[in-house]
């Protein structure tokens, strides 16, 4: 694995992308669907082997072996200031922002994707501006053209269907 680090992420992995997503399996199962209909494997943490490796370690070897990132940031838990419960806003679960975070430090912003469900009600990291948004209200499909160029944009070679 130690030569991967002289390698540029990716690099030898052209086909495969990265997917981080939180409890909205709907979600997650839609985006898999487009992506196998594109030619390209997402990767799971979930369905990957865990080896004896802590997660954090499985994240790294993972994100080695990708050129794309893709977060769903959907809905999954609520969020508020300490004694300020009548602000409570959805946002997507803490391990999804911090996985997020490590996406965009392995793969740099222009490689990272964040499909949003019900942008309107959820509340966002403000540190994550300028990493591409996608909005969906509730299917994956309303922004499969939009990820399509993306990831064409990024170097894919997608099939067409």
């Amino acid at each position: 694995m130690e030569f991967l680090k002289s390698v540029a992420p990716g690099r030898l992995f052209a086909n495969k992308l990265f997917v981080v997503y939180g409890h909205d399996e709907t979600a997650k199962n839609e985006l898999e669907a487009i992506l196998e209909r594109f030619d390209v494997i997402p990767v799971f943490l979930s369905d990957e082997p865990a080896q004896g490796e802590t997660i954090i370690e499985q994240l790294e070897r993972c994100i080695q072996e990708v050129n794309y990132g893709i977060v769903l940031a959907t809905p999954d838990d609520v969020g508020y200031l300490l004694n300020e419960e009548k602000q409570a806003r959805a946002r997507m679960r803490q391990n999804v922002v911090f996985e997020l975070g490590m996406l965009y430090e392995a793969l740099g912003r222009k490689r990272v994707a964040i499909l949003i469900k019900q942008a309107h009600t959820i509340e966002l990291p403000s540190d994550i501006d300028g990493i591409k948004r996608f909005q969906f209200q509730d299917h994956v499909k309303e922004v499969e053209g939009q990820l399509r160029t993306e990831l064409v944009a990024a170097g894919y070679s997608l099939r067409r269907r």
